[in-house]
């Protein structure tokens, strides 16, 4: 059954799984821009971070944002759902990799990297959301998205304020904490949302 067949339909089960998957992509999106702030307040002392670099590291997610009309053609020529499966696999392996380095250019390739994931979220997210959800409720849901955006970017605060007890690691430990909430979206994806859209 083709997509268009529920533009004018009541929510179903498949519309709600979709609504959740965009939701939770949502969620991840905020919580791994707003988490470097925490993180970056926690770096040890032995480390030279100058005032550039802890710009450009906390902005750099926000650089590969401007990316979002290329992630949009090409989600567009190979496939949005293609795309929206495999973001939170990328979004967790580039989260877990913020574990395994200090090298300040390093860590600033994989947060651009993740702000490029990001943009797949905001883009393909969104499109499938039109896609899939009765039209008459589009604008209503796409307004709750806003609301998810702030728990997750709260949560960030939450856990990178709690976070304590791997000394010099710490911050990196904080970083990487997206990889579980980027984890459980990509199960929920997985297991509720591939079947349903004929991935």
């Amino acid at each position: 059954m083709k997509s268009a067949d529920y533009r004018n339909a009541p929510m179903e089960k498949m519309s709600w799984n979709v609504f959740i998957g965009v939701v939770l992509g949502q969620i991840v999106s905020s919580y791994t821009l707003g988490i470097v702030g925490v993180a970056l307040d926690r770096v040890p002392s032995s480390m030279t971070l100058s005032s550039t670099w802890l710009g450009l590291l906390g902005a750099g997610s926000l650089i590969e944002l401007f990316g979002s009309l290329l992630v949009g053609r090409l989600a567009d020529r190979y496939g949005r759902r293609k795309f929206f499966m495999a973001d939170m696999l990328a979004l967790t392996l580039l989260s877990v990799l913020q574990l395994f380095t200090t090298n300040l250019a390093a860590l600033l390739v994989i947060r651009i990297a993740l702000g490029m994931a990001i943009a797949v979220e905001y883009t393909v997210g969104t499109a499938l959301l039109m896609e899939w959800v009765p039209a008459k409720r589009y604008f209503r849901y796409q307004t709750y998205l806003l609301a998810y955006w702030a728990i997750g970017y709260f949560a960030a605060y939450l856990v990178g304020t709690f976070t304590t007890g791997f000394c010099d690691r710490t911050w990196q430990v904080i970083l990487a904490s997206s990889a579980i909430v980027s984890t459980l979206a990509g199960l929920q994806r997985s297991t509720r949302v591939t079947t349903l859209v004929g991935l």
